[in-house]
């Protein structure tokens, strides 16, 4: 029996919980759970480290796993994305962690970044790359029996045998894993999930048949494009089933990378499956799942809400065709539009997943992609993203090969091919600063008392006059870089709006009175500026 100690490595924020903002927030490390389940099922002692769900530091994390050192046989870390200055700091400090100590880690992050998280600490044995119940499982059984563990599949490390030094060996992972052979992943937190506010997580299915060129979760699967593996629709249903019966859980997010399975009947065909499940079987259980702009369908939707559907994570990414079509996304602005128009229709919450910078956008394409937020009513944090370049991408390879990346693995840094394009993005994000504070406020205040009541149906109204100024602002701010006009003028502008719609906003809160004095703060002008 290994004595296995599994971290959810603390975000790159350390010390700081999580955002809660928003219902559809997921609290728990989905992929260590089932990590826990398998080990357990083959007799390891495993016990799962919430690091991140408690907003605690990396030393506070690093002194945990320090105290419980000679009763450890390997510890594992999870790096998922948004967490790899966290993981960073923490094994740069475990470099104390006794030799006896497996130290491994694992995620879509690990996976694309092997050779150099190994290079980079010393202390660090392997990497477990892509599904990780398999590899970490045999890694247990070979420690635990004493031994040659670099024989196991799916694990990357270094090796000085060869007598050339240094270097990184891979061992590709020998099959996919049949996601309806894995036991339920454990709910060792869900109690902590729930009481904080967290969504309940569960997977339905793995992989996608998507090509993305930025996009680093699906390569954790295997090759691009390399398929779609689903749950039964019975599985899933039992798996809801206890959640709902064992834990009381209510609202639940499927974190698949595609619920629906792009361009796949049988996808189709199993969420209805789902959907009938959920109401013969009676459970009082409501969902949100992310999916493409091509996968919405009016009829599959409305018997999805009829089953519990309150919010979905739409993949529009960018108005603009040219990018689009670098994406590799396969669709077009058109189909944006209507996937929007019918959630808006079918009176179905959602949050646009979007990109508004990549490193070859032009001014054309920056003026395309203000136009969504003309087609959505209320501002969101992800709106005026710039593309994050995830190593080993094709996106970041293409990148390095043209020499335009800096900084490491961990983050890179590019400059615009249109330099406009830079001076656009600085303004608009320091411009919109003020604009943020009140949104993050009146999330704060409408999670505390819900959303069915007066107040909360005043601020849709007063986030639907945020989002307004915002486009407007930010139409001014094109015109100003188009005619080579100094911005710097418009950020008075951009905060004396933010200040008036604040004040708006502390009046209507200050005569509500329900609001309990914890969580009834409001931006002032300081917030705002």
């Amino acid at each position: 029996m290994a004595r296995v100690l599994l971290v959810n490595a603390p975000g790159n924020e350390t010390g700081k919980m999580p955002s809660k903002l928003g219902r559809w927030i997921p609290g728990e490390q989905l992929g260590l759970a089932y990590l826990a389940a398998v080990l357990r099922s083959n007799n390891h002692a495993v016990e799962i480290f919430e690091a991140c769900m408690l907003g605690l530091t990396a030393e506070e994390v690093v002194e945990t796993i320090l105290s419980r050192g000679e009763a450890l046989d390997l510890v594992g870390i999870s790096i998922a994305d948004g967490k790899q200055f966290g993981a960073a700091d923490c094994l740069e400090l475990l470099d104390k962690l006794p030799s006896h100590i497996h130290l491994t880690i694992g995620g879509p992050t690990a996976t694309l970044s092997a050779e150099e998280f190994l290079r980079r600490f010393p202390r660090l044995d392997s990497v477990v790359c892509g599904e990780g119940e398999a590899p970490l499982n045999a890694l247990c059984d070979y420690l635990d029996q004493s031994r040659d563990w670099t024989a196991v599949g799916g694990l990357a490390y270094l090796s000085t045998d060869s007598g050339l030094g240094r270097e990184v060996y891979r061992v590709n992972q020998s099959m996919r894993l049949d996601p309806n052979a894995l036991p339920f992943p454990v709910r060792d937190h869900i109690d902590l999930c729930q009481e904080q506010g967290f969504v309940v997580s569960i997977e339905t299915s793995r992989g996608c048949k998507g090509g993305c060129t930025f996009c680093a979760a699906r390569l954790a699967y295997g090759a691009p494009g390399s398929g779609w593996r689903a749950r039964s629709a019975e599985h899933v249903l039992d798996e809801l089933d206890n959640l709902a019966r064992t834990y009381g859980v209510e609202r639940v997010s499927f974190e698949d990378e595609d619920f629906l399975g792009w361009g796949n009947k049988a996808g189709f065909d199993r969420a209805r499956d789902i959907a009938h499940g959920i109401l013969s079987r009676k459970l009082d259980i409501e969902f949100s799942f992310l999916t493409r702009v091509d996968n919405i369908d009016r009829e599959l939707l409305m018997l999805l809400k009829q089953a519990g559907l309150r919010f979905i994570f739409l993949g529009v990414e960018t108005e603009s065709q040219n990018s689009l079509d670098r994406f590799g996304k396969h669709t077009s602005v058109a189909q944006n539009d209507q996937a929007i128009r019918t959630l808006r229709e079918l009176d179905i919450d959602h949050e646009i997943l979007f990109i508004m910078y990549e490193p070859d956008s032009t001014l054309d394409d920056v003026k395309a992609n203000l136009r969504i937020l003309k087609l959505v009513d209320r501002l969101n944090v992800n709106l005026l993203d710039a593309l994050r370049i995830y190593h080993g991408t094709p996106m970041h390879q293409q990148m390095f090969e043209d020499g335009r990346l800096t900084g490491d693995f961990l983050s890179y840094k590019y400059l615009f091919s249109d330099p406009r394009v830079g001076v656009f993005e600085r303004h608009a994000t320091n411009g919109l600063n003020g604009f943020y504070a009140i949104l993050r406020h009146m999330d704060a205040v409408r999670w505390s008392i819900g959303e069915d009541n007066d107040l909360s149906r005043a601020m849709v109204s007063i986030s639907k006059r945020l989002n307004q100024a915002a486009a407007n602002w930010l139409d001014q701010l094109m015109v100003a870089i188009e005619n080579r006009q100094d911005p710097a003028p418009l950020q008075d502008t951009a905060e004396h709006i933010a200040i008036e719609i604040a004040s708006v906003l502390q009046n209507l809160v200050t005569n509500w009175t329900v609001i309990p004095n914890s969580t009834s703060s409001i931006p002032d002008t300081e917030l705002c500026r």
